[in-house]
């Protein structure tokens, strides 16, 4: 149980987080279109699969050695920093072993990899580097050092916007401008945070540590790599049977369509903690009593995404990505239910159970690869978000059986969960039919809009009030 001066440090930074997140994803929101001008859309899809194969190899170079973090905080308080940079030389071997051996056989796995030389050399930069930063990412978090970690992510965010647009406007391949602008500000950073740790003499080779890492961090990697898959394979199987233009378009509309994360990742944010606790003093009532509001407000969010997605793609892409716009619907839908099957995650995480995330999650990714397979080349790119949906709802089935019937827990109003989503559905159903009659979809919006404020302004009014103390 937290003291009081811990739960206000946290209270404090996620609100901070929240802020910040909310800046650093306007700046990402409003570059967009700036990009999707200046590129073509296999340009924009060539970038793509750049972060696409950044975000696969940051968890295998990792070797997800930032879980622990938390819990060595508290083990090794004494020596919390030797511990900080036992992770970098961890991180940094496993990267260079890694690289090493695709350069020495890139001719034979450049076609797999769908990106030139000079971007790989970028592509080993950027994951070298982007895993040291997230190391002293996690551990500014886990400090309450929230403004260390704030003002990286915002000089990432501007930093990358300013050298992508100089490099896409100076190179003559217009996405190894967006490359190189993307790779820079993880490199500055990244060289920053080792002469850090060279002059405080915290790069320990204590084998306690590197044991401590692997033994928490790697029965996880299952689970992290699952979670690629169902987040990031589409673009890489579009790649494979449609292109790099449909790719970029996919991309774009996904990006969009992930906003909701902005809200529901915040929520979570607060939530988790105080679920731990209120589980631990067996608050069951109060705990089904405070979830339906927050994926009350989920549901709203998403609505909200699938009305207004005609107008944004506009904004975010013009025209030539319009074609896309029917992926908005089930994309959203999929983040929506991936915040509320989260809520049954927690209750497994919480009864250290984490071999059932683990199963959850690689059969819904084993699911949605063979789905994409068999739907992507007939179907077209626009499959690939639908195969997300059923993989989301997959693993929604999964872990509501897990939670109930092999955990013996019954604490949330599972028959309302469902409705709202069920509400949800055709909501977005009947709003995404109508984005040819802008009139109608906002009155439906308005309406929606004034129905959850009235259903919901004690909750409302409670988390004005607990902000403004």
């Amino acid at each position: 149980m937290m003291n009081d001066n811990n739960i206000k440090n946290a209270f404090k930074a996620g609100i901070w987080y929240t802020i910040s997140t909310l800046l650093v994803k306007s700046i990402s929101i409003i570059s967009t279109p700036l990009y999707t001008r200046l590129m073509s859309t296999a340009d924009y899809g060539i970038s793509a699969t750049f972060n696409t194969w950044y975000a696969l190899l940051f968890i295998i170079c990792s070797l997800n050695v930032g879980y622990s973090i938390g819990r060595a905080k508290i083990d090794f308080k004494d020596d919390f920093d030797n511990y900080i940079g036992a992770l970098q030389i961890i991180c940094a071997c496993i990267t260079s072993i890694l690289f090493g051996i695709i350069f020495l056989f890139f001719p034979q796995m450049k076609s797999l990899i769908g990106l030139d030389k000079t971007a790989v050399i970028c592509l080993y930069i950027y994951v070298l580097f982007g895993t040291v930063v997230s190391i002293y990412q996690g551990k500014y978090r886990f400090l309450y050092q929230y403004k260390q970690n704030i003002v990286i992510s915002v000089f990432i965010s501007i930093a990358t916007v300013i050298f992508s647009l100089l490099f896409i406007v100076i190179l003559p391949q217009k996405y190894m401008g967006k490359i190189v602008g993307t790779t820079l500000p993880m490199l500055i950073l990244g060289i920053m945070f080792w002469i850090v740790a060279i002059k405080n003499k915290t790069l320990s080779i204590k084998k306690e540590y590197y044991t401590y890492a692997l033994a928490f961090s790697i029965p996880l990697i299952v689970h992290s790599l699952s979670i690629y898959v169902l987040g990031q394979s589409d673009r890489l199987m579009i790649k494979y049977f449609c292109g790099d233009h449909f790719v970029g378009i996919y991309s774009l509309i996904y990006q969009y369509a992930i906003l909701i994360t902005l809200i529901t990742n915040s929520i979570n944010q607060a939530w988790n903690p105080w679920f731990h606790d209120n589980y631990a003093l067996k608050n069951y009532e109060l705990i089904k009593e405070k979830v339906i509001p927050l994926i009350a407000f989920g549901c709203y969010i998403g609505i909200g995404c699938i009305a207004v997605a005609p107008e944004a793609i506009k904004i975010l892409g013009g025209e030539q990505y319009m074609s896309g716009l029917q992926a908005v619907l089930p994309i959203a839908l999929g983040v929506v239910i991936e915040f509320v099957y989260t809520q049954y995650v927690i209750i497994e995480m919480h009864l250290k159970k984490t071999t059932y995330v683990s199963i959850g999650t690689v059969v819904a990714a084993i699911i949605n690869v063979l789905l994409n397979y068999l739907c992507i080349p007939r179907f077209g790119y626009i499959a690939a978000a639908y195969t997300t949906l059923v993989s989301y709802f997959m693993l929604l089935m999964m872990h509501h059986f897990i939670s109930r019937k092999v955990l013996g827990v019954h604490i949330y109003k599972d028959k309302l969960i469902y409705a709202m989503l069920t509400i949800t559905v055709l909501t977005g159903i009947i709003l995404s039919n109508l984005y040819y009659h802008i009139f109608i979809r906002y009155i439906i919006i308005v309406g929606i809009s004034v129905v959850f404020l009235v259903y919901n302004k004690e909750f409302i009014i409670d988390k004005i009030r607990r902000k403004s103390r």
